[in-house]
């Protein structure tokens, strides 16, 4: 399977460019990224008459025009009816296990179908471009619709129409030829099978959960909006991308501070080499992690509720941006208070200092809600650090303070102190000891060796130990 598409077509300094996606074989070689037309597709246009080897002028060549800024090249060899793509390569890293045998029908109807595109474009520049232009598109290019007519004469079974497509077919099929206008086309005559498109997340390739992410940002079914927050963790970075897109087009992600420029389409223009590319590879190498914290902020309490959810399957220690966004929604009074309590719960687990500072602020706070009081007290009551204690000495000895919350207070004390009292290290240590010589003493009984009763004897006796003495 080969596939190469085409979006936001725009013409800037003699060029032609537009967002690509190149998808050999299910494997997403290139995605949503702006690439100079004028010079990327004459050249493949060139490959479906001669091989291509790797060379100084590659095969696709960045928005600015200049061949040596983020290119990206493959070597071709025709085979009978067949074409071997090997060692793509991308900003001079060649990757050899990039191999593909693909049917030299497939490879070149694509490249012809997007040239007929290129040439539509043309067509409408050409009227808006005027003559008073000193230095025009078409002087200085073939038009891609004379190429196009060259083709026709060697190969005209490949302008040939495909055959219309069933509206009865399957999406994944659909999908699995990559053609989303009709997908979408299916789904809007057919509006029940937007679950199919749907369950296509989920699928174990790549190419058809990237597909199925952008098909359901273009159709915006609200039903779509929650597998689409669990795919912000998707194990593939263009399946995030694109699941991050199809959100904002749906109108989610709006409290994303920087969402022009982490989310929306990336034109470097004739400067990228002087350092804008370096910028946005940065900003689109991120996770999901992001936006599913900006989606705790919509209005949708079923989208609040998602991102939780999604949120939960993450480690909340190893990812510092989490626990600080939860300390915020859990301070904040504004925010619903069931939210604030899932904050709560979910800083607990973290564990951090910040999250102990934060649930005793709330403890210590007498404006606050009784039930975030006494669930923060709750959450609390296993902590040990003396900040907590001294906390809930001052609430026990506060006569302003709720009776309710004061003898709450005063039972997970006493608790701690008889606790504490208990675990002193002679009474753990003889403890301990007595047990082990009551179990020696067992042992003896059943005629067990007397080395083999010492031996236990001393195992069990630290390993009572050590159980007697956890908190």
């Amino acid at each position: 399977m080969f596939k190469i598409t085409a979006r936001s077509f725009r013409y800037e300094n003699l060029i032609i460019s537009a967002s690509l996606d190149l998808i050999i074989e299910d494997k997403i070689l290139i995605f949503d990224e702006e690439w100079s037309l004028t010079d990327t597709l004459p050249r493949l246009l060139d490959t479906i008459l001669e091989d291509h080897q790797i060379k100084k002028e590659p095969l696709f060549v960045c928005s600015c025009g200049n061949p040596s800024c983020d290119w990206a090249d493959y070597n071709l060899k025709h085979q009978d009816k067949w074409v071997i793509i090997t060692d793509f390569i991308r900003r001079g890293k060649k990757d050899p296990s990039l191999a593909f045998t693909l049917p030299f029908e497939e490879y070149s109807r694509e490249i012809i179908k997007l040239a007929q595109e290129l040439s539509r474009f043309e067509a409408t520049l050409e009227k808006m471009i005027s003559d008073a232009t000193p230095f025009r598109y078409f002087e200085k290019r073939e038009p891609t619709k004379e190429r196009l007519k060259k083709l026709n004469l060697k190969f005209p079974q490949f302008f040939k129409e495909g055959e219309p497509l069933d509206p009865e077919l399957e999406i994944r099929q659909t999908l699995q030829r990559i053609s989303i206008p009709e997908a979408i086309e299916i789904t809007r005559q057919y509006p029940w099978k937007i679950g199919e498109i749907i369950n296509c997340l989920y699928d174990l390739k790549e190419s058809i959960r990237y597909l199925s992410a952008e098909a359901l940002g273009v159709i915006a079914d609200q039903q779509a909006v929650e597998p689409l927050i669990e795919k912000l963790l998707d194990e593939s970075e263009p399946v995030r991308y694109m699941t991050i897109k199809s959100l904002s087009k749906m109108g989610y992600l709006h409290n994303l501070e920087f969402m022009d420029e982490l989310f929306l389409p990336r034109f470097w223009g004739r400067d990228c080499r002087k350092g804008r590319y370096g910028w946005g590879e940065k900003t689109r190498g991120r996770d999901g992690v992001t936006p599913l914290l900006a989606l705790l902020e919509e209005s949708s309490e079923g989208v609040v509720k998602r991102a939780f959810k999604t949120l939960e399957k993450l480690d909340l220690k190893k990812d510092k941006r989490i626990s600080e966004k939860l300390d915020k929604l859990l301070l904040n009074k504004n925010i619903a208070f069931p939210f604030r309590l899932q904050s709560m719960k979910m800083l607990k687990l973290e564990g951090s200092p910040q999250a102990i500072f934060s649930l005793l602020s709330i403890l210590e706070d007498k404006g606050e809600v009784e039930e975030a009081r006494s669930l923060s007290l709750n959450l609390l009551s296993e902590c040990s650090d003396l900040e907590v204690l001294e906390a809930m000495k001052r609430i026990r000895e506060d006569s302003g303070e709720k009776e309710s919350l004061r003898k709450k207070v005063s039972q997970i004390l006493t608790k701690k102190e008889v606790k504490k009292k208990f675990a002193s290290p002679r009474l753990l240590t003889f403890s301990a000891f007595l047990l082990g010589i009551i179990i020696i003493f067992l042992l003896g009984a059943l005629g067990a060796p007397l080395l083999i009763q010492v031996l236990l004897g001393i195992g069990l006796f630290f390993f009572l130990y050590w159980i007697l003495s956890k908190p």
